[in-house]
């Protein structure tokens, strides 16, 4: 499926690019850097997010002795993040009139976020609640800085008349990235674990049916050996996953330096008007320009 998927998606681009009379996106949008910015953020900011959120409640519903509620509460803080710090960020865009500095901030913070999660792997005996909990607030002022700055990237950089296909196609490849990140992950999760889990306990059996349900494994009593052996083997499969998250998000990082600083005016969009985006640079010049002026 992957290979067929893939294939398919060449052709479809192929196609779109040389062939179609009528194409979805047209060559101004296509060869936008911008837009090719947001593309490849978007893409790796879905498929980096997966690599520590899909398995991530499994996680610490194992290294940590929390109760369901508690354990509830901890696994929406990632959305609660999103939703309390975008109305923030969205006052500061207004403020500002700028997005990208809150973009490269967000890019940056979400790293320290995905970093405390790779050093919990690390803690003797698992990481601690507060490890934790600072790790997905980082995280969840970082992907929304990250996420809302790209949405509103791919808005300002294309005339009005293409911005309804725009936002499809940068939703397709965000699509694309998630599955990509998942179909990743699922293939680790289910390779490692269970010889992890078999290193750690000692047993094949009670092993096998540590990794068939997490919720045996939650009903171990805390501090015995077969739960400080769970602990372990969780840690060791996290650890190559959130380092996977931290390495594909320094990618968003390095891409959103090469986004164009857009005002944010009243207008549609910031291509309509005056501003134009300069093709001429050396792609150095504009990481220069950023730090000399982050505001304008």
């Amino acid at each position: 499926m992957e290979v067929v998927g893939g294939v398919f998606l060449i052709m479809y681009t192929i196609y779109e690019i040389w062939i179609a009379p009528y194409p979805l996106l047209p060559k101004r949008v296509l060869l936008n850097r911008t837009f090719i910015c947001c593309v490849i953020i978007d893409f790796c900011y879905q498929m980096g997010g997966y690599f520590w959120l899909l398995y991530f409640s499994s996680y610490d519903l194992v290294v940590l002795n929390l109760s369901y509620r508690d354990w509830t509460y901890l696994n929406n803080t990632e959305t609660m993040g999103l939703c309390s710090f975008g109305v923030i960020y969205g006052l500061l865009f207004r403020y500002f009139r700028r997005y990208k500095v809150f973009q490269v901030f967000g890019s940056s913070i979400r790293l320290i976020g995905l970093g405390l999660m790779v050093h919990s792997t690390k803690m003797e005996n698992g990481p601690s609640l507060g490890v934790i909990v600072a790790a997905l607030v980082l995280t969840s002022i970082g992907d929304c800085g990250d996420a809302m700055g790209t949405q509103l990237a791919a808005q300002a950089c294309v005339p009005h008349v293409d911005l309804a296909s725009t936002i499809s196609v940068l939703s397709l490849y965000t699509s694309i990235g998630a599955g990509v990140g998942q179909a990743i992950v699922a293939s680790v999760w289910t390779s490692n674990l269970p010889q992890r889990l078999t290193e750690h306990v000692g047993d094949a059996t009670r092993a096998l049916s540590y990794f068939e349900s997490v919720t045996v494994i939650s009903a171990l009593p805390w501090g015995s050996d077969d739960r400080i052996a769970c602990i372990k083997a969780y840690q060791d499969v996290c650890y190559l996953l959130f380092c996977g998250a931290l390495g594909i998000s320094c990618v968003c990082l390095i891409v959103t330096l090469f986004q164009t600083n857009f005002y944010l005016g009243d207008g549609l969009n910031a291509v309509e008007g005056e501003q134009k985006e300069d093709y001429t640079k050396k792609w150095y010049n504009y990481i220069v320009d950023f730090v000399k002026h982050p505001f304008r």
